[in-house]
């Protein structure tokens, strides 16, 4: 189980879900990998992550993150300073999708 920060909640609420019912228990929060941001030090609304592997591609970095039992790809400027280990995810709620059974609904 992962706990988001509130903003993450907030976007299922601006109306997107307001007057729909599911019985689905599938929903998802996405983000494209240049979105996903990083910090290796604690900052407000960043979530700990232990980054597995870092891939030097020239002109950016792909880095491999696990978030619980999830995995996620994080593409970085090729300057970006990030090592191996702990570090929080930075996920902006303006860039963020929700999904419910496959299917985008906010």
């Amino acid at each position: 189980h992962i706990s988001f920060p509130r903003c993450l909640a907030d976007r299922a609420g601006d109306g997107c879900l307001a007057g729909k019912t599911s019985t689905s228990s599938d929903l998802k929060i996405g983000i494209r990998p240049e979105f996903l941001g990083y910090s290796n030090q604690p900052q407000t609304g960043a979530i700990n992550a232990n980054i597995e592997r870092i891939d030097d591609l020239g002109n950016y970095k792909i880095a491999t993150a696990k978030l619980g039992s999830e995995i996620l790809k994080l593409k970085l400027e090729e300057d970006a300073t990030i090592s191996s280990g702990p570090g929080w995810l930075v996920f902006p709620p303006e860039r963020l999708m929700l999904y419910q059974d496959g299917r985008v609904v906010g």
